[in-house]
């Protein structure tokens, strides 16, 4: 059908030539132009031709002047462009010296230059050729757009000696800092016993642009596991936890298992501060992981921690993990035929290889060596993705 149609659409254009060459030859019409003493006489094709002609003529010189020169900077740049492709690739494959050409080629190119650069001192160093990292890396420092980027590559490289953290200090206090220095910076004090600074740097981290939330999630867990291995009392512990920027993380299992870490190193005389926390997570929503945490806290022992987690069993009876830490409560306290009650609920939910370890400690606390071997057999045999005998 369409090419019928082009076919129709010839005939016409054909059947129009013909008409305007009979029209022309009978008439081909005469143009006269007087101008300042000029004059011009010729034929109406004619001057229809020229016109034709001056007008080709005038699309060439603005391509030629105009846009065959960007044609040709856009091709170079897209060449730069693969070379910086390809120079990643030929890293990732385990050829560094192709990689270092492909650089060396990209970071001719002015748009491509900082990322080049960048890319290349990262290679450098892990070639151990630091002359070569810092050389590189002293060059993109001097291009305004990857001056923060290079300065915070080379920060990461250097000790974390006084100098260095003042040029860090330096680098967060910048209008718009990057989001990974402000984390680095919190992960540096926290390492050296400043938790207040480390913290404060954790909330601009967490307020700044671009940072994304598991990169933030991240950056929160090891700059508290620090600030909480380098507090020295209950009041540390305590503002170092209070000052946690976001409550919901206060509640997972996670940061409350490093709270009771840290109690459990300072060996304090009243611990309590981790299975605190963790109540009063319990109360605003249910966590499984929660409920198997409680009985590895500091502090958590005796009929009143029992009471509590057999409290928590009314409103979750099938909760292996549960039943497993009651079970746990129970074999502390020699409460050997709940525990083993505890334990059978929970591998008829859910035989896991925690379920079945218990399995054996608790045999083991009673003497029964055949159940212990049974139970740990089987914690291997889940574990490994076997069926349990």
């Amino acid at each position: 059908m369409i090419a019928a149609l082009r076919f129709v659409w010839l005939l016409a254009l054909l059947a129009a030539a013909a008409l305007i060459g009979v029209w022309l030859r009978a008439d081909p019409g005469y143009l006269f132009i007087r101008w300042q003493g000029y004059e011009v006489r010729t034929y109406l094709v004619v001057a229809v031709a020229v016109t034709a002609l001056a007008g080709l003529l005038c699309v060439l010189a603005y391509w030629l002047l105009f846009r065959w020169p960007k044609r040709l900077v856009a091709q170079q740049r897209a060449r730069r462009a693969r070379d910086l492709d390809l120079a990643t690739l030929a890293r990732i494959e385990g050829r560094p010296k192709l990689a270092e050409k492909l650089y060396e080629r990209a970071a001719s190119y002015p748009t491509l230059r900082a990322g080049a650069l960048l890319q290349h001192a990262d290679l450098a160093e892990s070639l151990a050729d630091h002359a070569r990292a810092q050389d590189l890396l002293s060059q993109a420092s001097a291009l305004p757009a990857a001056r923060h980027a290079a300065q915070l590559q080379a920060l990461r490289r250097r000790p974390a000696d006084a100098e260095s953290l003042a040029d860090l200090r330096a680098l967060a206090a910048a209008t718009n800092p990057p989001p990974a220095a402000l984390g680095l910076l919190a992960e540096r004090l926290a390492a050296s016993g400043d938790w207040r600074g480390a913290l404060e740097q954790l909330q601009k981290a967490r307020k700044s642009r671009g940072a994304g939330p598991d990169q933030l999630h991240q950056l929160q867990r090891q700059v508290l596991r620090l600030c909480l291995q380098t507090a020295t009392d209950t009041e540390a512990l305590l503002a170092v936890w209070r000052g946690v920027p976001t409550k919901e993380y206060r509640r997972e299992a996670e940061a409350i298992a490093l709270l009771g870490e840290a109690e459990r190193r300072l060996r304090l005389d009243k611990p309590g501060l981790a299975a605190d926390a963790l109540v009063s997570a319990m109360k605003k929503e249910w966590d499984p992981k929660l409920a198997l945490l409680y009985p590895e806290l500091p502090g958590v022992s005796g009929s009143p921690a029992l009471r509590r987690a057999e409290g928590w069993l009314s409103a979750h009876p099938k909760s292996p993990q549960l039943l497993l830490g009651l079970a746990r409560l129970c074999r502390r306290e020699e409460l050997w035929g709940k525990a083993r009650d505890y334990l059978n609920m929970a591998l008829a939910g859910a035989p896991s290889a925690a379920a079945w370890e218990e399995w054996g400690r608790l045999s083991d606390a009673q003497n029964d060596q055949r159940e212990a071997r049974r139970g740990y057999l089987n914690a291997l045999r889940v574990a490994r993705g076997e069926a349990a005998t």
